[in-house]
């Protein structure tokens, strides 16, 4: 998809929402998994024994059979809360899912009582990154509140940041601003883009 560089953030971000709830159940349900796919074929899930994922929601890439294959596989899952007070991103391993309810955006998130916080960030090395429109550059717009750049700008170190996302959310490039931070990866449906090796 091509979008002229003067469109704004919201414009871009109503334009791409307004596509991808246009698929089907079955449409998003098979592109989900063929992006699960193309992920397992980067070898970045091999690699890494943490993973930092977001449980979806609404017409979101649907990355509970991700979670899900993690747990089975003995891995560390870390799933992001958010604090609505100062718009941060606060991640906790979580082992299961009666861990987790619904949070202020009806999204799943830690029940802190019941997990345990990451206090040292560092140890994250794998970072799945949902959003609403990418381009080929690593650029990346979200729901427009700036949670995950905020938690990117927090890091002190440089962990492998893979966005996932269906094709129809990528386009030409997307408008940015000093604040904005590049993924390294974008995997869809069809592709594997990498702006950097790690």
């Amino acid at each position: 998809m091509k979008e002229a560089l003067s469109i704004t953030k919201e414009e871009l971000r109503k334009k791409i929402l307004f596509m991808r709830n246009q698929m089907t159940e079955k449409e998003r349900r098979e592109a989900s998994q063929q992006i699960i796919n193309n992920l397992k074929n980067t070898g970045a899930l091999d690699q890494y024994d943490t993973w930092m994922l977001f449980v979806s929601f609404g017409t979101e890439v649907n990355m509970i059979p991700l979670i899900e294959e993690g747990w089975d596989q003995g891995k560390k899952i870390i799933l992001p809360k958010t604090e609505n007070k100062n718009k941060e991103i606060v991640p906790y391993v979580v082992e299961k899912w009666n861990q987790l309810k619904r949070g202020s955006f009806g999204i799943l998130e830690p029940i802190p009582e019941q997990c345990e916080r990451v206090k040292k960030l560092e140890e994250i090395p794998l970072i799945i990154v949902p959003g609403v429109a990418f381009d080929l550059d690593g650029g990346r717009i979200g729901y427009g509140a700036g949670y995950y750049d905020r938690f990117f700008h927090k890091l002190t170190h440089n962990p492998l940041k893979v966005a996932v996302s269906f094709q129809c959310q990528v386009v030409e490039k997307v408008p940015t601003d000093i604040y904005d931070v590049k993924v390294d990866w974008l995997v869809t449906e069809k592709k594997i883009w990498r702006r950097s090796y790690h």
